[in-house]
């Protein structure tokens, strides 16, 4: 029984080790001059996606995904702004006029521990958006954990 139970805890950790870990920890630098982030700054702490890590597909019918992780000490609204945040990012620098989101998917794990995950797929436009879609800005920037930045 000793066996098993050692075994069991064996598992459960190397699984937590997994999902936390999976996620670059890559300094994306200070891409970003938003200001008026310091409420954010005494929030949570641990592994999340950093902005510049976030990972990007390629486009297909100008639709982006981005995806990232978190620990459970953030919530998808914390993962939320990081890959808004991203999607922002993307546009400005490959020249485009914007995106607005289409989809936000939360990935639930198999047990109360998993990390959190979410994948964004954003609609990037050229020009002016003409959707009448409310479009991703530099706020969502602002809204990014510390320790995403």
């Amino acid at each position: 029984m000793k066996i098993f139970v050692r075994l069991a805890a064996v598992a459960g950790a190397l699984a937590l080790g997994a999902c936390a870990g999976n996620e670059p920890i890559l300094d994306s630098g200070s891409g970003s001059s938003a200001g008026g982030a310091s409420s954010l700054d005494a929030g949570p702490s641990g592994v999340i996606t950093k902005v510049g890590a976030v990972k990007v597909t390629p486009a297909l019918n100008n639709v982006v995904q981005f995806r990232g992780s978190a620990s459970k000490a953030f919530t998808y609204d914390h993962l939320q702004a990081v890959l808004y945040c991203r999607a922002w990012q993307h546009a400005q620098s490959n020249g485009l006029g914007g995106g607005y989101p289409l989809r936000f998917h939360k990935l639930e794990g198999a047990n109360a521990d998993s990390a959190l995950v979410a994948i964004a797929s954003i609609q990037m436009f050229e020009g002016s958006n003409t959707s009448g879609k409310s479009s991703l800005n530099q706020a969502w920037c602002g809204k990014v954990p510390r320790a995403a930045k």
